[in-house]
């Protein structure tokens, strides 16, 4: 029978004593049919368990089974402490009852959006109500926990100059830095500039990240700054410009960028002049005097003229003013001028030509 169900029955004994009388009595039993208490084991599973910020969707699993020895239940309740009634979300049905069968399982799944910060823990809970088929009630319940992940953060610096060489002594450069955030998620503040050779850019030329610059993911922040760079020919300048701050989980993010300038050589040069007065005299000829000009025509270089050297006279050092030893400097622009004189002599007729060249 069913739970609660009682059962009575009678036994009568009969018979005669020995003197043929008639004996007779009577005695009943009674039994009854108890309730097995009946049971449901509800499971609830997360997929994925985790996602990175800033979350996203989830699917939640739920599995109801009757854990009954005897008793079929009806599943008529599945309530998420969450998410609210279940009825009708995703694939989960509950309406009129599911009927369970012992041991037999009824599953079903829905989705639902969980979104915060790095480190965030997220609890739900299910909960199955119903009853078996004695009327009396069975519920149970499971939670599943989803967290979210943090997504590192990164800037990238590019630093370039203009122009990549100056003629020596140098001169100004021009220096263009860019930083990108390149987070998937997060945005961040750049909150310092440094570079290694000229110091804090911070208000240097159009570069300013007081009290700080927000870029949002994908986002570009360009400044630039004037400096002066010298050296000789072939000297080589490289500076670096790091970029630091942090993103909107207080992830510190920094990178690094470096340009390098470099002094190429102007070539130097000097011109020669060279007069003869008188241009002529009559035959047989005579003293000539031969004037000199030697110009530094450089545009940044100091010579030193130590040869003066004339074809038809050779060396001129120490000839008339000319003296070069141990050396004539010059600076860009400078002239020295020295004259020897010189017997020419021939015929009537007689051209003579004679070339002078200063080396240094």
């Amino acid at each position: 029978g069913n739970a609660g169900l009682s059962h009575t029955n009678t036994v009568t004994a009969s018979g005669t004593d020995d003197d043929g009388n008639p004996v007779s009595d009577s005695d009943d039993a009674t039994v009854t049919i108890t309730g097995t208490p009946s049971s449901i084991n509800v499971i609830k599973d997360a997929t994925p368990s985790s996602r990175p910020e800033p979350g996203g969707s989830f699917t939640f699993d739920v599995s109801v089974q009757n854990t009954s020895t005897v008793d079929s239940v009806t599943i008529t309740s599945l309530v998420d402490d969450k998410f609210g009634n279940l009825d009708g979300r995703g694939t989960c049905d509950v309406t009129p009852g599911v009927v369970l069968a012992p041991t037999q399982t009824y599953t079903c799944s829905f989705s639902a959006n969980v979104n915060g910060g790095p480190g965030f823990s997220h609890t739900n809970t299910v909960t199955a109500s119903g009853q078996d088929d004695d009327g009396s009630p069975v519920s149970d319940s499971d939670d599943a926990t989803v967290t979210i992940t943090n997504v590192p953060s990164s800037i990238n610096v590019v630093k370039t100059a203009e122009p990549l060489s100056r003629p020596e002594p140098g001169g100004l450069f021009t220096y263009t830095v860019s930083i990108q955030n390149t987070s998937s998620v997060d945005s961040v503040m750049i909150t310092s500039l440094v570079d290694d050779k000229f110091g804090n850019l911070d208000g240097k030329g159009t570069c300013d990240v007081t009290p700080g610059v927000l870029l949002a993911p994908g986002a570009t922040y360009v400044c630039s700054f004037t400096e002066t760079v010298n050296g000789g020919p072939g000297f080589s300048h490289t500076n670096t410009v790091t970029a630091s701050g942090v993103d909107n989980d207080q992830e510190p993010v920094s990178d690094s960028d470096d340009a390098t300038v470099t002094i190429t050589g102007t070539p130097s040069s000097i011109n020669v002049i060279k007069d003869a007065t008188p241009s002529s005299r009559p035959a047989p000829g005579g003293d000539f005097t031969f004037l000199v000009s030697v110009q530094n025509t450089s545009a940044v270089d100091t010579v030193t003229i130590n040869a003066l050297v004339d074809d038809k006279f050779g060396n001129l050092d120490g000839r008339g003013t000319c003296d070069v030893t141990p050396g004539v400097e010059l600076d860009p622009g400078e002239t020295y001028n020295c004259s020897f004189t010189a017997a020419v002599n021939g015929d009537a007729g007689l051209v003579h030509t004679d070339t002078v060249t200063a080396s240094g």
